[in-house]
């Protein structure tokens, strides 16, 4: 049988690119034959990828630009259709080599150039394969672009929704609602990856009263690579070894951030006045997407044996990074032998590290004048970042007063590296104690918590949306033994961060070594049993086949 996905950005990075990646993967390693339609920049450097085509500029035509052998049983073919440098997304972000437009900003003729492209390359892709199922991800345009091939071959239509192109951009635009609608009453099968993500397209489909495709809907999580992440044998010594010379050729190529560009913004004598200008001469200094030159110094200078706790993802208020920053104060108070590595990468990072300057010396009053005032503090559409303004009313006195009274600056304690892949966190999050998830919009599924669960890695979560039905397997799982309170999002988030980051560090201070093993192991099974990609590819083929 041979399947088609498609998926219209990169397979490395984060949320849907990941998804895709590992699913792939899975299938071929299955022995499945998948054609992977993308626009990877660099897809011959993916293991599980036997051959590469890209298209010319009518897309039309196409060339096999690189082929190798493979260890796994399926054959992946990948084809790059042509999109002469343009690329419309569902929330911006920045693609070498490419114009990016969110497609809510997009004109009629842009979308409808990009459709052409891809389905001249679909068609060509369908010609050449005997194609018997094709699985979209995303709601739009694939779907739509699916849709009009089934009008002209045979194919089973499978649908992956995934949250971002519905709040970003379906929900956002009635152009995009409706090529949307004519592309779910063509498919066979849609797929959602956890039950809020289920939750939202029923009401969606309330909504455009198309509840009788209810019925076509299944639930098949996200999972976890659980082979790469898993409990470690090693001491945390070697494993900061093994990371840090991952990550050594990268940063000394990087053009990301230097030491001293990074002092000058947390360490600078911040006003409403000068924040702005600050902020604008530190991002035009270093290039966003890049490891920070100076990450191995830094990561070398951090306490391995000190209680290390950590953020991954990328840097956008959406992730609620500011959560984890309010609750520093509280955690290093009862835990000072605490560390904090921030990972990621975004536009969020100077707006963090203000918050940090502000904590670290006690400017609550000028942090909360930002927050209200200054854009670079606000959300989508110049609204205010969800609760930051209640929890400083709120704690802002505690927060300036618990940072006061410890006898070290809290910006040594945190650490932001810039961006890392799986391959550099396969051995920098087993080393970890606890991973924060702190998200304040709603996430489709909690990937990075489950990954730090298959390592033994206690998640604290924000108790909403798809983190929910995660939260929920943890307080199961610890069964009393840790106190944990639900991190709502209201005014007690970060105090409630805290609650949670410092009952666990208690609790594993309390814990032999064999029980901590025991507990890292439970960690390990919940996922292994309900997340594993083997037991997830199996679901998609019974949806394929079915």
């Amino acid at each position: 049988m041979a399947i088609l996905i498609t998926h219209g950005y990169l397979l490395t990075g984060t949320g849907s690119n990941l998804y895709v990646n590992n699913l792939v993967r899975e299938l071929v390693r299955k022995g499945e034959d998948v054609i992977l339609v993308c626009q990877d920049f660099d897809p011959k450097q993916i293991d599980f990828i036997n051959e590469v085509y890209e298209f010319d500029t009518t897309n039309t035509n196409y060339t096999l630009t690189n082929k190798k052998d493979t260890p796994f049983k399926g054959v992946c073919k990948c084809y790059k259709p042509n999109l002469n440098g343009f690329l419309p997304v569902y929330v911006y972000d920045h693609y070498q080599g490419f114009e990016v437009k969110e497609f809510t900003s997009c004109t009629t003729e842009e979308t409808m150039r990009y459709v052409d492209q891809n389905l001249n390359a679909m068609r060509c892709i369908v010609r050449d394969n005997k194609v018997e199922v094709i699985n979209t991800n995303h709601m739009v345009m694939f779907p739509y672009i699916a849709t009009q091939l089934k009008k002209e071959a045979k194919f089973k239509f499978v649908i992956t929704v995934h949250g971002s192109a519905l709040n970003f951009t379906v929900k956002k635009d009635k152009r995009f609602e409706a090529y949307a609608i004519e592309s779910l009453l063509a498919v066979d099968e849609i797929v959602v990856d956890s039950l809020h993500a289920d939750e939202e397209l029923k009401e969606f489909l309330h909504d455009v009263k198309l509840e009788r495709l209810i019925e076509k809907i299944e639930i098949i999580p996200a999972g976890v690579d659980v082979s790469s992440f898993g409990i470690a044998s090693q001491k945390r010594e070697e494993l900061m070894s093994a990371f840090v010379q991952s990550i050594e050729a990268g940063a000394k190529e990087s053009e990301g951030r230097t030491t001293e560009t990074t002092q000058k913004i947390l360490n600078a004598s911040v006003t409403e006045a000068n924040v702005n200008s600050l902020v604008d001469e530190i991002r035009k200094a270093y290039d966003y997407r890049g490891i920070d030159k100076d990450a191995v110094s830094k990561v070398k200078a951090i306490d391995v044996n000190g209680n290390n706790v950590m953020f991954v993802g990328k840097y956008l208020w959406t992730k609620g990074i500011y959560l984890i920053l309010l609750a520093i104060p509280k955690i290093l108070k009862e835990k000072p032998n605490t560390n904090f590595i921030i990972a990621g990468f975004g536009p969020f990072r100077e707006p963090a590290e203000i918050i940090v300057n502000c904590v670290a010396t006690g400017n609550i009053e000028l942090l909360k004048k930002l927050v209200a005032t200054n854009p670079l503090f606000h959300g989508d559409e110049g609204k205010h970042l969800p609760l930051i303004q209640d929890i400083l009313n709120k704690y802002g006195a505690e927060i300036a007063q618990d940072a006061k009274a410890l006898n070290f600056d809290i910006r040594s304690r945190v650490t932001f590296t810039g961006i890392l892949n799986h391959k550099q966190l396969v051995n920098l999050l087993p080393a970890m104690d606890v991973l924060i998830a702190p998200s304040v919009f709603p996430e489709a599924f909690g990937m990075v918590a489950i990954e730090a669960a298959s390592c033994g890695v206690y998640p604290v979560l924000t108790y909403q949306s798809a983190f929910r039905e995660i939260g929920d397997q943890i307080r199961d799982l610890v069964d009393g033994r840790v106190k944990i309170n639900n991190v709502d999002l209201n005014e007690n988030a970060s105090a409630n961060i805290a609650h949670n980051v410092i009952a666990y560090l208690q609790e594993k201070d309390k814990m032999s070594a064999t029980q901590l093993s025991e507990f890292k192991d439970s960690l390990r099974k919940l996922v292994v049993d309900n997340y594993s990609w083997e037991g997830i590819a199996g679901k998609y083929l019974k949806t394929y086949l079915g």
